[in-house]
């Protein structure tokens, strides 16, 4: 179904024989670009399980794309980023603070921080403002913002209400930012989604 080596096929991934690989929405067309500026960011070469894995995950999330309604796409393009980050290694630390190691973990979207929790490329995830310099921040997480985060890491995301879904969009941003810290490249998809949202709001 897909010949070629590995990476030939991650360059020129076709979805399935009954899905078309261009959906009408213009927003699922700028998520799959996304995915696609993401995965040629991290050249993945001379492992093929590894290849394949990453292959079969961009496959995965971009049916999914195609599939969920348009409300959803930006949902499934958040959890895809941090599955891609994690299957890169760079996966950000959400529990703990990376610095004292104390969990973070939040039961509600609304629990009560009693210190500002910060988010960080340079250390790795999130951390308690107190310990961190400011020039190492890439921003200052909300307690709804961390919750998301982590429901989508243990969860992914299955059970979020509707009603935190104008907190997405800031959340691709804060990962964004992750991404091009540790690739040192421009995400030009995450331009063109947020003009997206400032132009039509959302679906």
């Amino acid at each position: 179904m897909y010949p070629g080596k590995t990476w030939d096929k991650l360059k020129s991934a076709k979805i399935s024989f009954h899905t078309p690989i261009f959906p009408k929405s213009i927003l699922k067309r700028i998520a799959i670009q996304y995915l696609k500026e993401l995965i040629l960011f991290q050249r993945i070469g001379g492992i093929i399980e590894e290849q394949q894995i990453l292959f079969d995950t961009f496959i995965y999330y971009i049916n999914e794309i195609i599939r969920y309604p348009e409300k959803c796409t930006l949902l499934i393009l958040i959890k895809s980023l941090l599955h891609l980050l994690a299957l890169f290694g760079i996966a950000p630390q959400l529990h703990s603070c990376n610095v004292t190691f104390k969990s973070l973990r939040m039961a509600t979207p609304y629990t009560f921080i009693r210190e500002p929790i910060s988010f960080s490329a340079s250390i790795g995830g999130v951390v308690r403002r107190l310990y961190i310099k400011k020039a190492d921040v890439l921003a200052d997480l909300t307690p709804i913002q961390l919750y998301i985060l982590q429901q989508l890491i243990e969860s992914f995301g299955d059970f979020l209400p509707t009603s935190l879904s104008p907190f997405y969009l800031s959340i691709e941003q804060i990962l964004c930012k992750y991404i091009e810290y540790h690739f040192e490249k421009k995400v030009t998809s995450s331009i063109i989604l947020n003009n997206f949202f400032f132009k039509f709001g959302y679906p």
